[in-house]
């Protein structure tokens, strides 16, 4: 399934000519001077809004704060003011929103804000991932709360028809004080915090999603009266099924009351998981601390309050509770008959009339399905995907060898590159030394190869398979065998034989005659042949 999104920009509107231009205003704080006059400002504002971008150069702090509450008053607008210095101050003050950038020119618009960022560059995610967030868990839990206090008020409404409206409740006066304070305030105080209803990566990437807060789409009046129709309707369900359950029993009101709070909890927290776009082990500890909290505090209040409200008493109501098949039904079926209705809007609308954030999640759903694992920080929510480091090069001279360690075919032919040749000149031949792969033991990297392959550096001792005609032509300067030749300690090309030799410190030592220094080219020269007993292991 494909996944659109709305232009960032619309296209501006098209005329007969073709489409109109992309205009830009730039003006000077002397010519603001003369707009912002009473005669001119409205003018003034026409022309700006016909414009994709406004600059104001060179204007006074008076300035900046009166172009601010013009735009703020005459076109309703939510104002956001960005500064960092002094200057900036009665603008961010005016503003609705004040952003300061702490900076080389002092704290004042740092301290005049209400946030405040240490460089400009962090606006883009403060406003397209922070913002959108903020906006969208304050709409959601405005919602909830709205919804949460109609249907449990509605709860009691429904029952003044049958108690002549005598303000009597058929719930307990303590399960009434800790409902909102305890039972249920913790879910909806995490979703509140940490609930991301897109994640971070998918609203940098579609800046056009921040335009939903702007345009309100998540608390319209339509939203809020479908809330409260919403509301009205599970409390009708969760009132009706306990009574008629209940009907024409023994129960007295405590026993028909407590079913109803505990049913009421269970919806709040499953109408909480419906809104809930991100979970974490936070959300899954309070619900179920939530709901383990009430039955305790309902098993104790019940087990101790023999004689709190005579005659009709809350003692051992819930004891009695759970031993009754009714209870356990009606506590499944109640909640899942209130929430169906939303549950079937939401997907029908989902489906047919999907907005712009709902695509965005579908978009999301879709990377993290076709991505391979990610590995997430421990200290945040940042996400990178796992590469596989490239692996080395090898240089020309070990493709002598095969992986198993056998000779290849063109050894034979190669086996002089090996052998070192008589110098032409006084001047004496360099090599640079391979790198040494310190994860191999030194014994290891020696016996690696089986006799006869054919490894770099080792031309002077034995010959390749097949090369029996060469004959080393330097006989009376031959190569010794170092570390630095052997095709195991190829892997950290970067690292330098000095380093090497410093670092390996206690396992490996060189004599002091291994290695003369040429100091007037600064490189490593081969030394004279030394005996076995200067590499020690």
């Amino acid at each position: 399934m494909s996944v659109g999104f709305s232009p960032l920009c619309p296209p501006s509107e098209t005329t007969t000519s073709g489409p109109g231009p992309c205009l830009s205003l730039v003006i000077d704080g002397r010519s603001l001077a003369y707009a912002l006059e009473k005669s001119l400002e409205d003018k003034f504002l026409f022309l700006a809004k016909q414009c994709r971008s406004v600059l104001c150069c060179r204007s006074t702090p008076l300035q900046k704060s009166m172009v601010v509450k013009l735009v703020r008053s005459k076109l309703k607008a939510m104002t956001l003011a960005i500064g960092d210095g002094a200057n900036d101050v009665s603008m961010i003050q005016v503003a609705d929103v004040g952003v300061g950038i702490s900076g080389q020119e002092g704290m004042q618009a740092v301290m005049a804000s209400d946030f405040a960022v240490p460089r400009f560059r962090y606006l883009e995610r403060l406003l397209m991932v922070h913002g959108h967030w903020c906006y969208s868990r304050l709409a959601n839990m405005v919602l909830y709360f709205f919804y949460k206090n109609t249907m449990f008020v509605g709860l009691l409404f429904w029952f003044q028809f049958y108690c002549g409206f005598s303000a009597s409740a058929m719930i307990d006066q303590w399960y009434l004080i800790f409902f909102n304070l305890l039972f249920s305030s913790l879910p909806q105080l995490v979703t509140g915090v940490l609930d991301k209803d897109v994640p971070d990566d998918v609203l940098l990437a579609k800046p056009q999603l921040y335009k939903s807060g702007q345009s309100m789409e998540e608390y319209r009046p339509c939203t809020f009266w479908f809330n409260m129709a919403d509301a009205a309707f599970q409390s009708l369900v969760c009132f009706f099924i306990p009574y008629l359950a209940y009907y024409d029993t023994d129960a007295d009101v405590f026993t028909w009351g407590t079913p109803v709070t505990a049913i009421a909890l269970l919806t709040f927290l499953l109408h909480l998981g419906i809104e809930t776009k991100t979970w974490t082990w936070l959300n899954w500890t309070t619900c179920g601390f939530s709901a383990l909290l009430f039955f305790t505090v309902a098993f104790i209040y019940n087990a101790s309050c023999a004689t709190c409200y005579p005659p009709s008493n809350p003692y051992w109501t819930m004891q009695t509770l759970v031993g009754d098949p009714v209870f356990y039904l009606i506590c499944l079926i109640t909640p899942i008959t209130a929430l169906l209705p939303r549950l079937f809007i939401r997907a029908l609308q989902g489906s047919l009339f999907p907005t712009q954030l709902q695509l965005a999640r579908q978009l999301a759903r879709q990377l993290a399905e076709r991505s391979p694992k990610k590995l997430s920080a421990p200290g945040g929510p940042r996400r990178r995907l796992l590469r596989p480091k490239p692996e080395p090069k090898l240089s020309s001279e070990w493709s002598c060898l095969s992986p198993t360690g056998s000779v290849s075919q063109d050894c034979a032919s190669r086996g002089s590159w090996f052998t070192p040749q008589p110098p032409s000149s006084p001047e004496v031949t360099r090599e640079e030394p391979s790198a040494v792969n310190i994860s191999m033991p030194l014994k290891e990297g020696l016996s690696s190869h089986p006799p006869g392959t054919c490894v770099p550096g080792q031309a002077a001792l034995e010959r390749c398979p097949g090369d029996s005609k060469k004959k080393p032509s330097n006989t009376g300067r031959a190569t010794p065998l170092s570390i630095f030749s052997l095709s195991n300690f190829r892997s950290l090309s970067w690292l330098s034989p000095l380093s090497l030799v410093s670092g390996l410190g206690s396992i490996l030592h060189f004599s002091r005659s291994s290695l003369q220094l040429d100091k007037q080219e600064a490189e490593f020269l081969p030394s004279p042949p030394q005996p076995d007993q200067d590499l020690v292991a």
